[in-house]
């Protein structure tokens, strides 16, 4: 999460990509917010945001290295 974070501030994201089950085990265990915020702030620099399945393969791929990554518009 921190290194999307710190991709999202330089305004880097260019279509950021959150499992349901990192979302769920959130509201669960954690504060949802700074997702919350980070999702906001990658809309307002003109980011998308997809939400995956968790039990398509995408999604499991995307749950194995943290539930939470993007991809980007240039290099960090």
């Amino acid at each position: 999460f921190s290194h999307v974070k710190e991709a999202n501030e330089i305004g880097a994201i260019e279509i950021l990509l959150v499992t349901d089950d990192y979302i769920h085990s959130l509201r669960e265990n954690e504060s949802y917010e700074p997702l919350d915020l980070l999702m906001i702030d990658v809309e307002k620099k003109g980011g998308r945001i997809h939400i995956l399945d968790s039990r398509t393969v995408p999604g499991q791929r995307i749950d194995g290295i943290g539930g939470v990554c993007a991809i980007l518009r240039f290099d960090v």
